[in-house]
């Protein structure tokens, strides 16, 4: 390789020429330099790219999701509703669907008032009307189940017996007791 200053041959590896003290740039740190910049901005280009397709696709699904019916999420408080398992107050939130009301979805309290289940209270997530996800619900006679709903049915979590303490902790079949354990009052497993 020659200095680019002086051109006398020097070692291909010089910081230096030896000859007029010129500093040396190695074309080929300078190359990979340019390089590694480069890989730099493509990468930020890349992420910058995706980041836009992202936001495009949001924008994309909320404008067809809400272009065939506008719906709205809304609090209300204390408004009478016809609930799967009976009539009931609720307090919680509502989304707005033109064709259909208001109807109980994400979170809210559920007061069962007349039928079968007269005295329950469920609190917990709801899904279109359906009592789906993390509650508590409450039994007219003291029973408590916490944990996952799944199409108004127990799922999954720990159903405590008032009148004795007893337990039930595991998954749940039709509504019942599947998998898992009994303990009594004291946690003592069956």
């Amino acid at each position: 390789m020659k200095c680019t200053k002086c051109g006398k041959e020097i070692a291909s590896d010089s910081n230096f020429c030896e000859f007029c003290g010129e500093r040396i740039i190695n074309p080929v740190s300078a190359s990979s330099k340019s390089n590694a910049k480069l890989k730099v901005f493509g990468t930020c280009l890349g992420l910058l790219l995706f980041v836009i397709g992202l936001l495009i696709w949001i924008h994309s699904y909320s404008s067809n999701s809400s272009s065939n019916e506008s719906q709205v999420l809304t609090y209300v408080d204390s408004v009478e509703w016809e609930s799967p398992i009976g009539k009931s107050i609720y307090s919680g939130y509502v989304i707005q669907v033109p064709s259909l009301g208001k109807i109980p979805h994400s979170k809210g309290i559920v007061r069962i008032t007349e039928g079968e289940f007269a005295g329950c209270i469920y609190d917990g997530e709801l899904d279109m009307g359906k009592m789906t996800g993390r509650a508590k619900y409450t039994l007219a006679n003291g029973d408590v189940f916490v944990g996952e709903f799944k199409d108004g049915q127990y799922d999954k979590g720990k159903y405590v017996v008032a009148s004795s303490g007893d337990s039930f902790e595991g998954t749940f079949k039709n509504g019942k007791p599947d998998k898992g354990n009994w303990y009594d009052k004291k946690g003592n497993k069956y």
